[in-house]
Parts: C-alpha cells; sequence; structure tokens
C-alpha cells in the first residue's frame, strides 16, 4: 500500500524520477521536434499511467 500522496509530494517525487530518468536518456537533439515531441507524450503517460495505479492500489 502505497501512502497517498499530496500533489505536492508527488509532483516533488516526479521532478526527482524526471531528473534521473533525464540522464539516461539519451537527450534528443534540439533540431529534431518529433523525437522531442514523442519524448514528451511518453512522459505524460508514463506519469498518467503511475498517477492511475497509485489510486488503484
Amino acid at each position: 500500500m502505497l501512502p497517498h500522496l499530496t500533489k505536492t509530494d508527488r509532483d516533488r517525487g516526479w521532478t526527482e524520477i524526471e531528473k534521473r530518468l533525464w540522464r539516461k536518456v539519451p537527450k534528443p537533439d534540439v533540431g529534431n521536434e518529433k523525437v522531442k515531441e514523442m519524448y514528451h507524450t511518453l512522459v505524460r503517460l508514463t506519469k498518467h499511467f503511475f498517477s492511475v495505479m497509485n489510486y488503484n492500489i
């Protein structure tokens, strides 16, 4: 059971996770908009997935 976190706690957690992921993920080329778009969509979907999982636990 995960403790139900407040929105700010969750956001703070996400910032840490994103920083960690961002170090591992190869940086999209600045000129390549499609890659950046795909990357941000992936991040959004991942966030959504985990928030749904947290509520269902």
